[in-house]
């Protein structure tokens, strides 16, 4: 538990009322959050819904001065809450011991403060850095290397040879160092192109359930540092993720794609092989990318066009029932006037 003094010294805020209460944890406006709780609202007509909530503090943006709660007035109200959330974070993985149940090569090198499950396969030369925490089930094949404390949970494969850095997340079912998808169509039908690379994965990436993410036919596929990949996201052999993007639950990212940093691709958004996304990118949900996409674009629809243009077309594809009824009647008038000139002449 925390006072509310702690969590503004911790989130650099302003305490509007008792400084002095403690804070158990954290909750939502709209789920109503538990007594002890702190929440938090972007902007002042949710003030009200708050202060029906049991939450003992609300975090608000500054300008707010009186409530019926204590308040923590902060510049942004949802990073603040972010900050305080993670103090509260339960360690799912528990205790950091090594299981006699889990199978570990006798030439793989743990690091001080290593936990491994139960059940878990590590195997040969393998590298696992300081406070690192490799859960129940997991496979770590061949020689891979993972950075210090970074965090494995149940079920995970991590293939042969993957690197992996400091602080990495990597949830459960996800697939890391696959083979890449690697067929050539001969005569005799689809020949299968070894793959023959690897996985990089940089600091700070978060991995989230039953993604999967092919190694490279040569040289690497690279998840840049501070990247986060959600549910069931894909990445091709050989593609390269710049730093600090998001990708969306399903999307998808063709092999040899590079995608610029800090580009986000929403869910069921693709990018095909080899296109090249700049940086500062959205691609909205569903759209896909077909070809190169310049810095700084928002872009949507199948092909991936200006998301702007994209709008103006869907909008007059609507009135197209009605322009064609239009133009029915147009045409049947034209048709009138035509017979009354052929009868006249």
């Amino acid at each position: 538990m925390k006072t509310l003094r702690q969590l503004a010294d911790l989130v650099d805020g302003m305490v509007i009322g008792d400084e002095n209460i403690l804070v158990y944890g954290v909750g939502s406006v709209f789920q109503g959050a538990p007594p002890g709780s702190i929440t938090f609202i972007g902007e002042k007509r949710l003030l009200a819904e708050a202060e029906k909530t049991s939450a003992a503090a609300v975090i608000t943006p500054p300008g707010i001065t009186a409530s019926t709660k204590p308040l923590l007035a902060a510049a942004n109200p949802k990073i603040a809450f972010a900050k305080i959330a993670s103090l509260f974070v339960e360690n799912t993985l528990g205790s950091r011991e090594i299981s006699p149940k889990a199978h570990i090569h006798s030439s793989v090198v743990l690091g001080d403060g290593v936990s491994v499950h139960p059940f878990a396969v590590i195997s040969e030369n393998a590298v696992l850095g300081n406070e690192t925490i490799i859960g129940p089930g997991v496979f770590i094949g061949k020689n891979v290397k993972i950075g210090g404390r970074s965090r494995i949970h149940a079920n995970a494969v991590i293939d042969d040879n993957t690197v992996i850095g400091c602080n990495v997340i990597i949830h459960s079912g996800a697939v890391i160092g696959s083979d890449g998808f690697g067929f050539i169509a001969c005569p005799e039908g689809q020949m299968k192109v070894p793959q023959l690379g690897n996985v990089v994965i940089e600091d700070d990436v978060e991995i989230c359930a039953n993604a999967t993410v092919d190694r490279a036919t040569a040289g690497p596929t690279v998840i840049g540092k501070g990247s986060k990949l959600g549910d069931d996201v894909h990445v091709g052999h050989n593609a390269a993720i710049g730093r600090d993007c998001i990708l969306v639950a399903q999307a998808a990212v063709g092999g040899s794609a590079k995608i610029g940093g800090r580009t986000t691709i929403a869910g069921k958004a693709a990018v095909t092989d080899h296109a090249e996304i700049g940086k500062n990118v959205t691609l909205s949900a569903c759209a896909i990318a077909l070809k190169d996409i310049k810095d700084g674009s928002f872009v949507s629809g199948h092909p991936a066009i200006d998301h702007q243009k994209d709008y103006r077309i869907r909008a007059a594809a609507r009135r197209l029932p009605e322009l064609l009824k239009k133009v029915a009647q147009m045409e049947k008038k034209i048709t009138e006037l035509e017979s009354k000139l052929n009868k006249k002449l």
